[in-house]
Formats: structure tokens, sequence, C-alpha cells
């Protein structure tokens, strides 16, 4: 068995089981500019780490079909939001793995993810999942690159899985994938209180779209977002 934190380096083939753990986020700043025709909209955001923290166990399936148990310590209410099933982005992240690795048929792996970070809440637990199983099936299938690298690979998995596999303080501009380190020089704390229904990101987009039709506004034209 081996344990990589978020900031693991390098890799070791054969092994049988890795873990990974990533870190959930809070946006200490955002702020929305235009909707660019590729369906995405201009960020800047102050991301912020937090120390809870998504773990995610990769080991090679004895049946050879892909498999995702999830447990940790939300309500069953909340496990059961998370999908089994290969729509679960741990999926796509060890795919890409693969591919990156130039496995054109690699083996299937039985993922086990740990949860701690609220469901649908805005805080990236579906991101840091998915930096967790990337890093992990990056070491589980021999893929020799560095952490930079592999951050930079993991903006095809979604605009928060950069930071995920980042931690501490940052600026994220573009999609809010380029990330410029920030030093934040406190130490805060937060009281989270996560609500009983979780809201969709492409849905809270969708209604700032709206909302801005409605006031005169067209989506794509929106200035820029100011930089904190």
């Amino acid at each position: 068995m081996h344990v990589l934190p978020s900031s693991w380096q390098g890799s070791v083939v054969s092994v049988r089981t890795v873990i990974a753990s990533a870190p959930g986020k809070v946006n200490l700043h955002f702020g929305v500019g235009s909707l660019d025709f590729d369906g995405y909209h201009d960020v800047v955001s102050v991301y912020q780490a937090l120390n809870l923290r998504e773990r995610v166990t990769v080991s090679r399936s004895k049946d050879e079909a892909w498999s995702i148990a999830v447990a940790g310590s939300l309500g069953l209410d909340q496990l059961a939001l998370v999908p089994t099933d290969e729509s679960n982005l741990v999926v796509k992240a060890s795919l890409l793995a693969a591919e990156l690795a130039a496995l054109d048929n690699p083996r299937a792996l039985d993922i086990k993810i740990s949860k701690q970070i609220p469901v649908a809440g805005g805080m990236a637990g579906g991101s840091a999942d998915a930096a967790a199983a990337f890093l992990a099936a990056a070491e589980k299938f021999g893929l020799d690159l560095s952490i930079d690298a592999l951050q930079f690979q993991s903006r095809r998995l979604g605009a928060d899985v950069p930071f995920c596999m980042h931690g501490g303080t940052a600026l994220g501009i573009g999609r809010g994938d380029r990330l410029e380190r920030l030093a934040l020089g406190a130490e805060l704390y937060f009281v989270m209180i996560s609500s009983r229904t979780g809201l969709s990101t492409p849905k809270v987009y969708a209604e700032l779209d709206r909302q801005r039709l409605q006031a005169g506004l067209d989506p794509h034209e929106v200035a820029s977002p100011a930089h904190p």
C-alpha cells in the first residue's frame, strides 16, 4: 500500500493499492464575467483550501469491471447522491491517467471514496474526488509526470480540479483553472452549514444568465470581472 498526499510527485510502479487525498475549497471571492460560446464563463476567484479532504483508494479490480464504493462521515442521504457508475468523475480521472501513460486497454480499478465534503455544496467535493483519483491512478499506472504537469492535465477534468491538486490559497482566472499562488497571511476558520438540498453548478450559472438577460444584459458581452 502506498499513500500519497495532495502534493505528491513522482511514481512508483507495481504498487497494489494506492491512496491519495485532496482538499475541498471555499471561494473567498468569486466574480463572473461573460458567457463564452463553449458554455463556460470567464471568472476570477480567490480559492481557499479547507482541512476537509476527500480520500480515494484505488486497486486493481479482481473481476475486470470498474467498481466504485462510497463511504465517509456524511449522512446516508448525502452519500446516496454520489454516483457509483462510470459517470463519476473518478472513472474519467483514472482513464485520463491511463491515456497519459499510453495504456490503450487499462485494467479496471476498484475505487473507494471516503467523503467528508458535502455534496453539491459548492466546496468542490466531486472535484477533490477527481483530483485524488487522478493522483492515485497516475501512480497505479506508472505515469511519470511532475505534479505541475499533472495539475495542468487535470484541467480536462473540470475547472476546480487543478485547485484541488494545488491547495493553499490561490487566484484562479479564465475558467478558474489558471492558478497563481497567494500568500494569505492569516489562519481562517469557517462554520459550514450544509443545506438539505444541493445546487447544480450549471443551473446556478444558467440562472445568472437568465437574470442578466432579464436586466437587459447580453451574457456574452458582460465585462470581465475585476481582480480583487
